[in-house]
Formats: structure tokens, sequence, C-alpha cells
């Protein structure tokens, strides 16, 4: 299994009001984001290449970049075997130009036999909460010109992007193997393009998500209202709090209540066929569980009889 990503325009947003130390956090992004994109195929990542291109190289800058993959590397057991450091002031005209790219390799892990295999209309969609943006939807950040007084009034936005591998066997962990039928990394698109990718088309054309049942994190109310847009399009430029989904069977949802594990641990209410209207008249109830250790919240949904 391999992917390859880059960090994309954050680099400018981070580093715009970060500096040279930004790229300790654009270094976290990249391996981060990379995990995730094979984990969604079941793999467990093995080694990592990194591109460092720039107009006039910034020693600094390339340190801290490598120390915050090599960081999450070790972390991960993930060997960071190379990569290429390219200066091209032709290409790159901004001396503060720079583009951040990586590229990983990992293996199938066994306890993923079955993924993306036999969806069926009773699924459940669950999903970890996002740190912020993650690495997606920066030009349209960086298009509203913020200074830094509001930028550190909203934390999120230089946030870096969550890595999910550890949460996820935290799961199998606790409820055994054949739990989660297949998993989605919210990157590009939002939700809704990126369940597309594994969700079978006739499945997908039934379901409807009631986006209006979702918690938005405050980074994400906080862009909308900057902005004026639709809260549809905000899902479609944004992940919105949605950071990593699951797809499980129903008969394992009332587990969940007591995997308090995972504080961010919250159901997706769907809607499906005929449904769709009626659905929208019924409110969500936010049930809060806390114990001396971690908080779990879960959206529960009316049944439609």
């Amino acid at each position: 299994l391999a992917s390859i990503d880059g960090v994309g325009t954050k680099t400018k947003f981070i580093t715009q009001f970060l500096g040279e130390e930004g790229y300790l956090n654009l270094g976290m992004d990249l391996i981060n984001h990379s995990i995730n994109d094979i984990l969604v195929q079941g793999g467990k990542p093995l080694f990592f290449l990194d591109y460092f291109g720039t107009g006039k190289l910034n020693p600094i800058e390339l340190r801290n970049f490598v120390c915050g993959i090599a960081g999450v590397c070790r972390e991960h057991d993930v060997v960071l075997i190379g990569g290429e450091t390219a200066e091209m002031p032709g290409f790159y005209t901004s001396k503060d130009s720079s583009e951040l790219v990586g590229c990983i390799v990992g293996m199938k892990n066994e306890r993923f036999k079955n993924l993306n295999q036999n969806f069926t209309e009773g699924d459940i969609l669950v999903y970890f909460e996002s740190s912020g943006p993650h690495t997606n939807g920066y030009s349209y950040i960086r298009n509203l010109d913020l200074s830094w007084n509001i930028v550190k009034e909203v934390p999120e936005l230089m946030a870096v992007h969550k890595c999910y591998y550890n949460d996820v066997m935290a799961v199998l962990d606790e409820y055994g193997d054949d739990f989660i039928k297949g998993m989605c990394h919210i990157t590009g698109g939002g939700l809704f393009e990126n369940l597309k990718r594994i969700v079978p088309k006739d499945l997908f054309e039934k379901m409807e998500i009631k986006i209006n049942g979702l918690e938005i994190p405050i980074w994400a109310d906080f862009l909308k209202d900057c902005t004026g847009i639709t809260l549809r399009e905000l899902f479609d430029i944004f992940n919105c709090g949605v950071g990593y989904v699951l797809i499980i069977r129903e008969d394992f949802m009332h587990n969940l209540m007591s995997f308090n594990q995972l504080a961010s641990w919250k159901e997706i209410e769907m809607s499906q066929g005929n449904d769709r209207e009626l659905v929208n008249d019924y409110f969500n109830c936010l049930i809060e569980c806390e114990d001396d250790q971690s908080s779990c919240k879960t959206i529960c949904k009316d049944i439609l009889m």
C-alpha cells in the first residue's frame, strides 16, 4: 500500500504566523495525513520519504520540518528512509515559498481483512473529531486575510493534522477485528465527497446525512460567519469537525456508550429512502457521559416508526 500527498497552502498560512517554527508543525501535518490515508485501506505504515522544495533554502526551516516528521515516525515505528531537498529560485519565485510533499509505504494489516466489504442498509457511521481544518481549505482561509489577533483566538486553524492510527487500533483491541466495516479520512471535498469513495453507489444515493444534527466546532462556525456560505457549502470545503469516519455494524452501536476512552467518538445521523423529509422534523438529543478520566459524546437519533 502506498500514498503520496502534500501540505498544500497551509504552508503559507502557518509560516505567516509561526515563521520558522511552523515547519515543525508542517512536518507533523504531512506524516499524520499520510498515515491516515493508508489506514483507510487497512494499512500499517512502514516507511516514509519526504520532498522539500523551496526558492531559497533555510536550514532552520528544513531542520524543523524533518524533526516534525521524525518525531511522528518514531511514535508509530515508521522508518524515515530519505527524501529530496530542492532549491529552485527560478521555479519557487518567492523567498518564503516552499512545497512539502511526502510518500508513505505500508503493508496490509491482517486485522482489516474484510475492510470495505459487505456494506448494508442499517450500518452506522461514527467518527473521531478533527483537531481543526487539518490540511484542507487553506486557500479559502488565506483569502480571508485574517490578522494574528484574530487567528490566535481560533487556535484550531493552526492545529496539527491529527493521526487516528492509535485511536483505530484501540477500537479493534476493545471490540475485535470485525467491528469496523469501512473507514474514511475526511480530506479535500469534505464529508460527502470522501464518503462517496467507499460507500457503494446504490447505498450512497439512499443516504442523507443530517448535517444539521452535527455539532459544528467553533472554528468551522467562525469560518461560516466570516464568509456567509451555507452549511452545505461549509461541509463541501472543510471537514467541519468530522476527521475520520468508521462504518460499523448496527448491532455494535450499543457498545459505544461504554467506550469512554474515545472522548471524540460521535455518531453521524442519517436518513434513508422515503424517510428523508420526515426525519427533518425530529430533534437530536446530545447525551454527555463523563467519568474521572475521560468523557464521551454521542448523538442519539429518534427512531421513525
